[in-house]
């Protein structure tokens, strides 16, 4: 009977055995499947990153610009700056330009009103007072 028995388990090792292989074999070929699809998959996930990355580098230089212009008081300058970085902005989206984002609104900001106060000044210096 322990002949039977050995010969049982010999049975029941190999039938796992071959369970294994065949599982083993189903998941490597499942995964190669899944890889040889990624490339293609995330290509354009690749791109955008490498294009807002870009955008990112052009919106630190022409925020230091518009930044640059208006110590220098060229205020029209500094706005259309600005303005090239709102766009720059609106094509990046909210995330990983906070800091950029809040220098670009702070300098819009000074530069109308530094705008305003001109043009108040000119009004008033023009005879019209309110």
């Amino acid at each position: 009977m322990k002949v039977f028995a050995v010969s049982l388990s010999i049975e029941k090792v190999n039938s796992m055995i071959k369970a294994a292989v065949a599982t083993a074999s189903l998941v490597i070929f499942g995964a190669s499947a899944v890889l040889a699809q990624t490339p293609v998959d995330i290509q354009p996930a690749i791109e955008e990153s490498i294009r807002r990355d870009a955008w990112k580098v052009e919106l630190q230089k022409k925020l230091a610009d518009a930044q640059a212009a208006q110590k220098k008081g060229d205020n029209f300058e500094a706005a259309k700056l600005y303005t090239d970085c709102v766009t720059l902005l609106n094509k990046i989206g909210p995330y990983g330009v906070d800091g950029q984002q809040k220098a670009v609104v702070a300098g819009v900001v000074n530069v109308q009103e530094t705008a305003t106060q001109r043009d108040d000044a000119r009004f008033a210096d023009a005879g019209h007072s309110s």
